[in-house]
C-alpha cells in the first residue's frame, strides 16, 4: 500500500491481491466484494503490469477477452469506479487516488511486491534457486518451503484460459514445478528421509517426461543405499522417454546410471546438490580423462580464431587448465539486455536455436554475450565459437568444428558426435548463411547422438531442421540505445567530444533514418572525424556513399553497409529480387494482398515468394497483425531502389498508387456507418503509404490520383484533426490541377472546407462550399452534396432567413435521397440557425431530432455535433446542472470516436458549465488540458467557435481569482488526460440516457 503521506486528506487500509487459485483482494485483510469474471479481469491485468500504466485498449481487451462490446470504454469506467470504490472507500471525491492510478495512457495497480502473492511465490522461488547454486541447502530449502507455501491452483482460478493470461500461467507453473524439483534437490543436500522419497515418487507420476525428477529420484534411492531400487527407476525412466518422446535419456542420468553402476555413488551427501558434467572422454588412449583431449594438431587448414583445443599448460607442469574459447569484444554491448534475456530463455529449453537477423544487426555480439555466462562452467566443457563466415567450402565444416573443440582427428560428423557425445556444452555456429544446407546436415546427424550439446547457429536465414527455435534479433528498440551506440562510437575517435542537446536530438533522428540497425550506426558514427552531426545527417541521403569504413581489421561484409546488405540481395534467383526491389516501394508496412497488388500481372508474388524474402531477413514481419503485415528497413529499401530501371520503377509507383486510392476509396464509403471504426483504424494504419502515394502522385504528374486520395480522405482528416496536413495535400493537388475543370475537383474542395473551418478561416470554408455545390454531381455524391448545404447553411448563420432556406433545402434533399446522415446535419443545421435567432426551445428540439436521425442512420459524427450544440443551448438556458451531465456523457461517448476535435470541442463546453455550476476549480483545470492536448494536433476549440469559447472561459473565470484560474489552468496543462479522466469521473455520476452507447446502437 502507498503511503499517502503526512497531511494527506484521508487514509486508506492496507490492501492486497491474490491471484494463485483466483483472484481475490482484500483491505486489511478482510476481503472485497469484486464481483463478476470482468472485475476480476481488470484486476488480474492490473497485477500483472506490475505496477506499470495498462492502456485502455489493453483492459478492454484483458476484460472481455478479445471480443469487447461496442460500449466497452463505458463499461471499462464503471468498473474502474466500482473497483476504485472497493479499493480506497475512504478516499474524498477529488483526492488524489493512491492505489488504483490513473494516467494520461491509462490505469495501474500501486501495490509493493508483497502485497501480491504471485510475487512473493515468484521472489522466494529464486531466492532458492540461488542459494542452491551457491551450495547454501539449509538456507536454499527455507525459501523454497516459503514459496510453496503460497501456492494454490490454479493461477488466476477460473481467468487462467483468458489469452492475456496464458503466458503467466504458464510461467507461474513452470516456477513451481521447478521449486518443488529444487526443494527435493536442496533435501537431497542435506539428507534423505521418507518424505523425500515419496515427493519425488510424486513428482516423477505427475511429470513423467521431466529427466530431472527421475534423476533427483534415483540419486536419493542411491544415498539410501537402495542401488537396485535406483537402477530400476532409471530402466523406467529410459522406458517412458523412449514410449513417449522417441528419445534417450540425457547425459545426467546416463552418467547417474554409471556411477551406480560402478558403485561410485554411494550414501555420503555430494559436495555440491547439483550434478556436475565430466570432461569429454579422449576417443582414443593416451589422455587424462580428467584434464580433457590433449591440443589438436594442425590439419592443414588455419583453425578458426586461433584455438587450439578447450585447455593449455598453466608453466608448471599440472594438469590443464581452461583457456578462453570466446572472442572478447572491446566494446560494450548496448541496448541489448531484452534480447540477451530472450535469447538465454530460449537456450534454457531448446537445443538449437538459430539467431536471426538482417546484416549488421549484431547476431554475432548478441550470440557471444549469450554464450559467455557458460565460459566460466566447471570442468571447462565449452562453450565453444566457430566462426563460418570464411570457410570457403561446407566439406571443411565438420573438421573446422572439430579443430575447435579439440577432437583432433575428426574428419567426420559422426567421428565428432563420438568425441562430445558425454559432454554438456554449447557450441556457437557463427554466420551460417553461406552454408545452410551443410550446417543443416551436421546439426540434425548430431545433435541426436550427443544429448547434452546445445547449438546456437547465427544466420540471415533459418536452417530448416526439426526442432529448431528461431530467436529474432531486430534493430536498437527505442532511442536511448541507438543514440548512447552513436556517441560511443564516436568519442572512441573523436575523444574531447560531447554532444550538445541539440546535437542529441539529430543524432536521435540518424539512428532513427537508420532503422536502429547498429552496423549503419556504427559506420555512421565512424565518420565522426570529418563530418560534424549535422553534415553527417545531411548526408543519409546517399547513405551507401556515406556509411564506408568500417575497422580495418574487421571482415568485408561489415566495412559498409553496402557491402552487408549485398550479402543477402546477391544470392537471389531473378524473381526474387525484382520482388524485393518492388516492395521497396511501400512504406510503414503492407500484407499480402498490397503485394499482389503492386506486382506485376504477369506473375502475382505470393505467400512462398514473401516467405523466401522473410527468412533471408530481407523483410520483417508483426506476428499480432490480422492479416499479418510485413515491413523493409529503410536501408533496405534504398538499396532496393537502385536496383529498378526507371521505367519499372515509375510501373511500380503507379501501382502503388493505384491501391492506396482504391483502399482509402473503400475505407471512404464507410466512414459514416457501423464499421466506421473498423475503417478509421485501416486507413491510419496505412498513413505511411497514403503519404507516400500522394508524394509519388504529385512528383509524377497524376493530378487525378491526388484529387482522388483528397476526396478519400478528407472525413479521415476532418475527424482526426489533421489541419496542417490535410491542408498542405489539398492545396498541392487543387494547384497541380489549376483552373483546369476536373470531375474530382468538387470533391477535394468538400476535404479542404471542414479544415479551413477548423482552423478558422470561414470565409474560406464557405467559398470552397460554395465550388462543391457549384461543381459537384449529386448523382455521383449524394451524401457529400447534401452535407456541403448543410454545412453551407451553418457558414451562412449571420443571414438567418437565407440560412434558414439552404438548411430546408439540404433537408429536403437528404428526405428524397433517403439520405440519414445528411438529414442528421441537416436538422443540426436548423437547429444552430434557431439558436442563434434566439429561439433556444426549437433549438433543442431539433438537435434532439438530429441526435435521434443520427443514432438510427449509426452516424456518430452527428450525434456528436447536435448533442455539443445541445449542451450550449443548455448553457444559453442557464440550465448549469443539464448542462454538466450531457456535455460529460458526450464526452463519454466521443472517447470511442476517432474524433479528437469534437471531443475536444465538448470538454470545453463542459468547462464553461461547471464554472456556472459552481466547480469553476474543475472547469479551469478542463481549459488547461483542452489547450495542451489541443496543441498536439494543432487545433484549438476557440479558432473554430471563438463566440462560445469566450463565453466558456468567462464563466470559469467568473468565480477565480487570475492567480487561482492560473495555477488551476497549469495543473490541467499538465495533467492532461488524467485531469480530463479525472473531471469526467465524477461530472457522469448522474448519467444521460441521450449519450449512452448502448442505446444508441439499439435504437
Amino acid at each position: 500500500m502507498v503511503d499517502p503521506g503526512p497531511g494527506s486528506p484521508h487514509t486508506s487500509g492496507v490492501v492486497r491481491v491474490d491471484v494463485l487459485g483466483g483472484v481475490r483482494a482484500y483491505r486489511d485483510d478482510v476481503p472485497l466484494r469484486l464481483g463478476g469474471a470482468q472485475v476480476r479481469a481488470l484486476v488480474a491485468a492490473l497485477v500483472l503490469a506490475g505496477g506499470q500504466a495498462v492502456t485502455y485498449d489493453q483492459l478492454v481487451e484483458a476484460i472481455w477477452d478479445g471480443a469487447p462490446p461496442r460500449a466497452a470504454r463505458q463499461a471499462l469506467h464503471s468498473y474502474i469506479a466500482k473497483l476504485r470504490t472497493e479499493l480506497e472507500p475512504d478516499r474524498a471525491a477529488r483526492a488524489a487516488a493512491t492505489v488504483l492510478i490513473s494516467s494520461p495512457t491509462g490505469y495501474s495497480l500501486a501495490l509493493p511486491d508483497d502485497a501480491v502473492d504471485a510475487r512473493r511465490f515468484t521472489a522466494s522461488a529464486r531466492a532458492g534457486t540461488r542459494a542452491l547454486r551457491d551450495r547454501r541447502p539449509a538456507e536454499a530449502l527455507a525459501a523454497l518451503d516459503a514459496a510453496l507455501a503460497e501456492w494454490s491452483e490454479p493461477p488466476y482460478g477460473d481467468l487462467a484460459e483468458r489469452g492475456f493470461l496464458a503466458a503467466d500461467v504458464a510461467r507461474l507453473r513452470e516456477l513451481w514445478i521447478t521449486a518443488r524439483e529444487e526443494r527435493a534437490e536442496a533435501s537431497l543436500g542435506l539428507g534423505v528421509d521418507a518424505s523425500l522419497h515419496a515427493d519425488l515418487d510424486q513428482l516423477t507420476r505427475e511429470y513423467p517426461l521431466r529427466e530431472r525428477t527421475w534423476e533427483l529420484r534415483a540419486r536419493a534411492l542411491a544415498r539410501d543405499g537402495r542401488q537396485a531400487d535406483a537402477l530400476a527407476v532409471m530402466r523406467t525412466a529410459r522406458s517412458v522417454l523412449r514410449e513417449e518422446l522417441g528419445i534417450d535419456p540425457g547425459p545426467g542420468l546416463q552418467r547417474l546410471e554409471r556411477d551406480v553402476l560402478d558403485g561410485r555413488l554411494d550414501g555420503a551427501p555430494d559436495a555440491t546438490p547439483r550434478a556436475t558434467p565430466r570432461a569429454p572422454e579422449a576417443p582414443s588412449g593416451g589422455t587424462d580423462p580428467h584434464r580433457g583431449p590433449e591440443p589438436a594438431e594442425p590439419n592443414g587448414f588455419a583453425e578458426p580464431n586461433g584455438f587450439a583445443g578447450p585447455g593449455v599448460p598453466d608453466g608448471s607442469g599440472g594438469p590443464l587448465r581452461p583457456r578462453p574459447l570466446l572472442p572478447a569484444p572491446l566494446t560494450p554491448l548496448l541496448g541489448r539486455d531484452a534480447d540477451l534475456a530472450d535469447l538465454r530463455a530460449a537456450l534454457a529449453g531448446n537445443r538449437l536455436v538459430t539467431l536471426v537477423g538482417p546484416g549488421g544487426v549484431g547476431k554475432t555480439r548478441l550470440a557471444l554475450a549469450a554464450a559467455r555466462e557458460e565460459a566460466d562452467e566447471d570442468p571447462p566443457a565449452g562453450p565453444w565459437f566457430v566462426e563460418l563466415a570464411d570457410l570457403p567450402s561446407p566439406s571443411l565444416l565438420a573438421v573446422t568444428v572439430a579443430a575447435t573443440v579439440g577432437a583432433a582427428g575428426a574428419q567426420r560428423t559422426a567421428d565428432l558426435a563420438a568425441f562430445l557425445r558425454d559432454t554438456t556444452a554449447l557450441l556457437v555456429l557463427d554466420n551460417c548463411e553461406h552454408l545452410l544446407d551443410a550446417v543443416a546436415a551436421f546439426v540434425a546427424e548430431m545433435l541426436p547422438l550427443c544429448p547434452g550439446v546445445t547449438v546456437l547457429a547465427t544466420s540471415r536465414e533459418p536452417l530448416g531442421v526439426p526442432g529448431e527455435r528461431l530467436a529474432e534479433l531486430g534493430p536498437l528498440a527505442g532511442t536511448s540505445p541507438a543514440v548512447e551506440l552513436f556517441v560511443t562510437r564516436a568519442q572512441a575517435l573523436v575523444p574531447r567530444w560531447r554532444p550538445t542537446p541539440d546535437e542529441e536530438r539529430l543524432i536521435a533522428t540518424i539512428c532513427a533514418e537508420l532503422d536502429g540497425l547498429p552496423l549503419a550506426i556504427e559506420l555512421a558514427a565512424a565518420r565522426s572525424r570529418t563530418l560534424s552531426v549535422e553534415e553527417i545527417a545531411a548526408s543519409l541521403h546517399d547513405r551507401f556513399a556515406l556509411l564506408v569504413g568500417g575497422a580495418r581489421t574487421g571482415p568485408e561484409r561489415l566495412r559498409s553497409l553496402e557491402a552487408s546488405v549485398s550479402l543477402s540481395v546477391d544470392d537471389l534467383t531473378d524473381a526474387h529480387r525484382r520482388l524485393f526491389a518492388t516492395l521497396g516501394v511501400f512504406s510503414g508496412g503492407f500484407d499480402l494482398a498490397a503485394v499482389r497488388a503492386v506486382t506485376d500481372g504477369s506473375r502475382a508474388a505470393t505467400a512462398d515468394d514473401v516467405e523466401t524474402l522473410l527468412a533471408k531477413s530481407l523483410l520483417t514481419s508483426d506476428p499480432a497483425a490480422r492479416p499479418r503485415r510485413f515491413g523493409m528497413l529503410e536501408s533496405l529499401r534504398e538499396y532496393g531502389n537502385r536496383l529498378l530501371p526507371d521505367a519499372e520503377r515509375a510501373a511500380v509507383r503507379a501501382r502503388h498508387r493505384t491501391w492506396v486510392v482504391e483502399t482509402v476509396e473503400e475505407a471512404d464509403r464507410h466512414w459514416l456507418g457501423r464499421d466506421a471504426a473498423i475503417w478509421f483504424a485501416r486507413v491510419r494504419q496505412e498513413q505511411p503509404n497514403v503519404r507516400s502515394a500522394f508524394e509519388s502522385a504529385l512528383s509524377d504528374g497524376d493530378v487525378t490520383t491526388a484529387l482522388r486520395l483528397c476526396g478519400a480522405l478528407g472525413w479521415y482528416w476532418y475527424r482526426f484533426g489533421l489541419i496542417t496536413e490535410g491542408t498542405a495535400w489539398a492545396t498541392a493537388a487543387l494547384q497541380a490541377l489549376g483552373e483546369h475543370a476536373h470531375p474530382q475537383r468538387a470533391a477535394a474542395y468538400f476535404a479542404l472546407a471542414p479544415l479551413q473551418y477548423l482552423a478558422g478561416a470561414h470565409a474560406a470554408a464557405a467559398e470552397s462550399i460554395r465550388t462543391v455545390l457549384a461543381e459537384g454531381n449529386p448523382a455521383a455524391m449524394t451524401t457529400k452534396y447534401v452535407r456541403a448545404r448543410a454545412f453551407q447553411a451553418y457558414l451562412s448563420a449571420a443571414d438567418p432567413a437565407a440560412a434558414s432556406a439552404i438548411a430546408q433545402q439540404a433537408l429536403d434533399e437528404a428526405r428524397l435521397w433517403n439520405d440519414g446522415p445528411g438529414e442528421a446535419e441537416a436538422l443540426a443545421a436548423l437547429g444552430q440557425i434557431a439558436r442563434l435567432s434566439g429561439d433556444p426551445d426549437r433549438a433543442a428540439t431539433l438537435f434532439e431530432q438530429s441526435v435521434a436521425v443520427a443514432r438510427k442512420a449509426e452516424h456518430n459524427f452527428a450525434v456528436g455535433s447536435a448533442g455539443w450544440m445541445l449542451a450550449k443551448v443548455r448553457l444559453d438556458r442557464g440550465e448549469a446542472d443539464q448542462a454538466v451531465r450531457s456535455a460529460a456523457a458526450l464526452a463519454r461517448f466521443l472517447e470511442s470516436e476517432p474524433d479528437v476535435t469534437s471531443w475536444l470541442a465538448t470538454l470545453h463546453v463542459l468547462a464553461g458549465a461547471l464554472g456556472l455550476a459552481g466547480d469553476a476549480a474543475a472547469g479551469a483545470r478542463l481549459l488547461g488540458a483542452v489547450s495542451a492536448l489541443g496543441s498536439d494536433i494543432g487545433y484549438q476549440p476557440q479558432q473554430m467557435d471563438p463566440a462560445d469559447s469566450e463565453r466558456n472561459v468567462r464563466l470559469v473565470r467568473a468565480s477565480l481569482s487570475s492567480q487561482a484560474f492560473a495555477e488551476e489552468f497549469r495543473i490541467g496543462m499538465l495533467g492532461r488526460r488524467d485531469v480530463v479522466e479525472a473531471v469526467l469521473e465524477k461530472a457522469t455520476a448522474v448519467p444521460d440516457p441521450m449519450f449512452d452507447r448502448a442505446a444508441v446502437w439499439t435504437a
